[in-house]
């Protein structure tokens, strides 16, 4: 562990003098200019060393919902250090935290401060606690960084509105000249959005940014956070990005950015040229897995109900738009989608194939608290929306003890006593969810052919209705085959998938079955796999001498 924090020690200091430099002149910048992200020495690593977020399982936290240490009934940043054990239990090795700063609201995506921790979680000193004790495990966090908009509450906000001599005039979008009605995100009132044609707003977005990379700016990386998840990403413009990837590669050439681009595999593409994103999600293939959002009629792939080619059509075809070092994170479920236990009804079979696909796929997995327990969650009519997909983590089988949030328990909630779905009803239960996560998920960080990602080391076989992935390396191969359909199937042709075209073959004696479900072999058809519906299977194999 010691030569870890060396080593990130190590690589920061071949920057320190560069870093200081950046925060120490942004951070003495007056508030209104501020040095320009695009005044960067022209040298400078615009591509980061990022290839440790290609090889992430992601977990993603919400703070509120997930462990409290205090007793209140919320859940706070020393809650997340508590939980660090059952996180790396679960393969993970990077974690994404929804907002942790000042908000008016429950969830955090309206900040009124952008330095200051929401003191339902704690304070600076928590947060920078969390950095330290993650990064002293080797693994990584990133925090969510919401810079489309602000609150309609914060106080730059409340100065320009409806005040045009405001100073702050310029960092809003007006509608009017009284400057009485603006731009919002999505509609939303409170959610007014800023003004990137104006370099203030760019340079103060900037420094925030750079601010929690290294948050003392002493050139010691390990109390900051290690990037961000970029929100609403595709409503700031792509130059903006291309100018923030290398001011913050001058403070920390680790950094990563993951936008979320909630859009088509083309409109993504822009933002993964190698300049700009570090990362994105993969929406395309996520609506192509479950359908709408919004919908629970059952018509998606996990569930059985809806044609596969297009999911795995998409899996190919999205990282050919994008520059080789992108990286694309796969996810059946995140805070603003309908949980995929609820879009598969229920059904454990489903659930089990369902990680397996997440948990060996190319790209980043993404793996949404409570999901490896199998906890429900959808939308609701009101007054409650977003809070019944976002309930609290269910610790325990009766909804109580140390640890377990109270925030949002509603008497129609997902959450219930004794129903099976808690961590303490799971844990160390053969055949659970939760130990089938763990396996697989140490699976993935064990053997590097499943987390590294280029387009040369996968395929996705095609004219098949299962869903048939290769992945390799020089030393191993790994065949994974799913039955996503609502019959049995049968994958003929077993035996010529350990050939790998222009790559050689590996040895079909060194088969090792490392998990399989409703799989076998069809009498007198030894060349040929047979699933159940829902079945799945995974093999390994190593060279041929």
């Amino acid at each position: 562990m010691e030569r870890m924090l060396m080593s990130r020690r190590v690589i920061s200091l071949a920057r320190a003098l560069l870093a200081v430099m950046v925060v120490m002149l942004m951070a003495a910048a007056p508030l209104l200019s501020g040095p320009s992200a695009s005044a960067q020495s022209p040298d400078t690593d615009t591509t980061g060393g990022t290839s440790w977020f290609g090889q992430s399982t992601l977990y993603l936290v919400f703070v509120r919902s997930f462990r409290d240490s205090d007793g209140d009934g919320t859940g706070d940043l020393q809650g997340v250090i508590d939980g660090l054990d059952y996180l790396q239990s679960l393969g993970v090795t990077t974690l994404w935290l929804m907002p942790v700063f000042r908000s008016a609201s429950y969830h955090g995506y309206d900040t009124t401060e952008y330095t200051s921790v929401n003191p339902d979680y704690g304070d600076a000193a928590d947060l920078i606690a969390l950095n330290e004790a993650v990064h002293a495990r080797g693994m990584r966090i990133l925090i969510d960084y919401v810079f489309n908009h602000t609150s309609n509450k914060h106080p730059f906000f409340r100065d320009a509105y409806g005040n045009p001599g405001s100073r702050f005039s310029g960092w809003y979008r007006w509608r009017n000249d009284a400057q009485t009605d603006y731009d919002t995100f999505g509609g939303y009132q409170d959610l007014p959005r800023l003004n990137y044609e104006n370099p203030e707003v760019r340079a103060f977005a900037t420094r925030r940014a750079l601010y929690w990379l290294d948050p003392n700016g002493d050139g010691d990386l390990s109390d900051g956070v290690d990037g961000y998840r970029a929100d609403a990403a595709r409503f700031i413009p792509r130059d903006f990005w291309a100018e923030l990837r290398p001011a913050m590669a001058a403070v920390n050439p680790e950094a990563a950015l993951l936008g979320e681009i909630w859009a088509e595999g083309q409109d993504i593409a822009r933002y993964l040229k190698g300049d700009g994103l570090h990362a994105a999600f993969d929406f395309p293939v996520y609506h192509a897995l479950l359908g709408p959002n919004t919908e629970l009629d059952g018509q998606n792939v996990l569930a059985g109900t809806a044609d596969p080619s297009p999911a795995w059509l998409n899996m190919r075809s999205l990282p050919r738009l994008v520059a080789p070092e992108s990286v694309l994170v796969r996810f059946t479920n995140n805070h603003d989608t309908n949980r995929v236990m609820s879009k598969i009804e229920g059904d454990m079979a489903r659930a089990r194939a369902a990680a397996v696909w997440l948990l060996t796929v190319p790209g980043a997995p993404l793996i949404y608290y409570g999901e490896e327990i199998g906890m429900r969650g959808e939308k609701g009519t009101g007054p409650y929306y977003d809070e019944f997909r976002r309930e609290p983590m269910d610790w325990y089988a009766d909804e109580d003890g140390p640890g377990m949030t109270t925030w949002f328990t509603p008497s129609d909630g997902f959450n219930q006593p004794n129903d099976g779905v808690s961590v303490e009803e799971q844990d160390g239960v053969p055949g659970s969810l939760l130990e089938f996560y763990r396996a697989l998920g140490q699976l993935r960080r064990e053997h590097a052919a499943l987390h590294n990602s280029t387009l040369e080391t996968y395929d996705i076989q095609r004219n098949t209705p299962l869903y048939v992935l290769r992945r390799w390396n020089d030393d191993e191969l790994f065949l994974v085959a799913i039955n996503f359909t609502a019959a049995p199937q049968v994958m003929p042709g077993f035996a010529a998938l350990a050939e790998v075209e222009g790559v050689g073959s590996f040895d079909l004696d060194s088969m090792n079955e490392i998990i399989s479900q409703g799989a076998g072999w069809p009498s007198g058809e030894a060349d040929s796999l047979a699933l159940d519906v829902a079945g799945f299977a995974v093999y390994r194999f190593t060279r041929t001498p």
